[in-house]
């Protein structure tokens, strides 16, 4: 995955791959535009490997991270909801605002807030397991609320570990457009000044596609034409 800008300088990079690839016959005068044509070659290759892995990083952990959340709420609403119930019932005010919920308020809680609310119901469900059993929460409710607690937990702990890989990916990215800039900048813009005089098209080629994509770059500008001569 990459930003608009990173595009465009890919885009550019093949360009320039691709004069210089299709003008081998014009480089193999100077055996080390070999090395650095191959070494181009190869950080293209590495960057859009390193574009996929960013893209795959995050693929579908979020929205396992999601459909854990619902499963949980749909476990979780039915024992607060009693817990309330019971609260009213022996009048412990206590009871029912340490277990009243909506739905709406725990969708806008943060994740860890979500989970550790859930954790709190859970515990205190348990402790009145068996008062609960006369408004519906059985022990295998509450044993799939703590399952769905674990699972939402678990799948927030994948989200986290692929924003990190995603970080460090997105770091790798940037190193390796460097490499390229520096590779053009300070290697084959220089080398191309062995072709200068003998392949101005190739030359002048290679500059302008140097140039379409990523105005930052300075160029050289290609020769003039000479004047004609005054008679």
């Amino acid at each position: 995955m990459l930003n608009k800008h990173q595009e465009n300088k890919l885009s550019t990079y093949e360009g320039v791959l691709n004069i210089l690839k299709g003008n081998q016959d014009k480089t193999s005068a100077v055996p080390v535009f070999a090395e650095s044509i191959a070494e181009l070659d190869s950080i293209i290759s590495k960057i859009k490997m390193k574009a996929a892995e960013k893209a795959e990083a995050t693929s579908g952990k979020t929205s396992a991270k999601y459909l854990a959340e619902d499963e949980l709420m749909r476990a979780l609403l039915p024992v607060a909801a009693s817990l309330v119930i019971l609260g009213r019932r022996e009048k412990d005010m206590t009871l029912k605002e340490s277990a009243y919920v909506t739905e709406s308020g725990l969708r806008r809680m943060r994740d860890t807030e979500l989970s550790t609310k859930a954790n709190s119901i859970y515990e205190l469900a348990v402790s009145r397991a068996a008062d609960l059993q006369t408004l519906g929460v059985t022990p295998e409710k509450l044993a799939a609320l703590k399952g769905n607690i674990e699972a939402y937990g678990k799948a927030l702990g994948a989200r986290e570990s692929s924003v990190s890989e995603r970080m460090g990916a997105s770091q790798s990215l940037v190193d390796l457009f460097k490499e390229v800039d520096g590779l053009l900048a300070e290697e084959v813009d220089g080398l191309m000044e062995h072709v200068r005089s003998d392949y101005s098209q190739f030359y002048n080629e290679y500059f302008a596609a140097r140039e379409i994509k990523d105005a930052g770059v300075r160029h050289r500008e290609p020769t003039p034409a000479p004047p004609p001569p005054q008679k």
